[in-house]
């Protein structure tokens, strides 16, 4: 598949969030919505995972999404202290995008609405700051420094290939980097961006430095769909990120590389998707479907696995 057609269909995405299937069954005795999680959680410095759940309704055999309800959480890692900072909306009532990311310090959080405008959140769930005006920018990254966010946004028909940006917050001043790339993030020492993207007509993971020089692709893509979430390990010696299907029917399994693309190691047998690491590298955070894995009831949840895959525990319950 193209990458253009990738781009298109993250695009799309973005916009539309994921509609996960459900049947009647689904949804709590009492009326209340099922909830869902809509896109990937990051695990923070001060040990909150953050993450994003959206409410779903079932009504005459159709799944209806309800964006007003949409809730930032945090939890620990031990699955404690669970709780929601808020609705996931702009003061102008725009609902809020799908890759929350935290500042090196643990104050803030990045995210994007889904008219493509970055915002700035504390923890606490108060002083929304936008930092970029519309032109549907995507998957915000902190920089290590914290002074710096680097996005991803498409080309003027707004399907077409993403280029990789960097924000100065303090400035406000963006620098171009790179033409052809989706879902950036930073290498630990603010030296180097990994993300999704190509080069000629390759593609796959890409790593260059923070002015687009020295792209070299250390994992080539060989899915249908493209890979995804790529980032640095604490120490930057390794990448994490999605590879889904490579046919029809498949399920797409998180993967870590050594940072210059060997040691190739497949973490899960049974599905998963967004994974962000904790602060220390031992552990993964990341989201399950359960039709990725059958033996999961309800819908998504998050889990923490160690680093080589070998332990793993869900992490919530949201869902019964």
């Amino acid at each position: 598949m193209s990458l253009r057609i990738i781009i298109f269909l993250t695009l799309t995405l973005s916009f539309t969030l994921v509609i996960i299937s459900c049947s009647r069954d689904e949804v709590w005795e009492d009326g209340l919505p099922q909830i869902y999680p809509a896109g990937k959680a990051d695990w923070g410095p001060h040990d909150w995972i953050v993450f994003v759940y959206s409410p779903w309704y079932v009504s005459e055999g159709e799944t209806l999404y309800v964006p007003d309800s949409d809730l930032l959480w945090l939890i620990r890692p031990d699955g404690k202290g669970l709780h929601s900072i808020g609705e996931r909306k702009t003061p102008d009532g725009v609902v809020m995008g799908l890759e929350p990311n935290w500042s090196p310090d643990g104050n803030r959080i990045a995210i994007n609405d889904l008219f493509g405008r970055i915002w700035l959140i504390r923890a606490d769930g108060d002083s929304l700051v936008q930092i970029t005006s519309e032109g549907k920018n995507f998957y915000p990254s902190f920089s290590p420094d914290a002074k710096k966010i680097v996005f991803s946004t498409p080309d003027s028909d707004a399907v077409g290939p993403r280029g990789i940006r960097i924000l100065d917050i303090e400035t406000n001043e963006e620098k171009f980097v790179y033409p052809y790339g989706i879902d950036p993030s930073w290498s630990p020492n603010g030296d180097s961006l990994v993300f999704y993207g190509w080069i000629a007509t390759e593609e796959g993971l890409i790593v260059c430095d923070t002015s687009g020089n020295n792209a070299h692709i250390v994992h080539p893509d060989e899915t249908e769909d493209g890979i995804e979430s790529p980032s640095f390990s604490p120490d930057g010696a390794k990448i994490v990120f999605r590879k889904p299907r490579k046919w029809s029917g498949g399920v797409g399994q998180i993967w870590v590389i050594s940072s210059d693309g060997s040691n190739a190691n497949k973490l899960t047998k049974r599905g998963g998707r967004w994974p962000s690491w904790s602060p220390d590298g031992l552990m993964i955070v990341y989201t399950r479907y359960s039709f990725e894995d059958p033996d999961q009831e309800g819908s998504g949840e998050l889990y923490i696995m160690s680093s080589n895959g070998w332990w793993r525990k869900r992490l919530t319950y949201l869902n019964q």
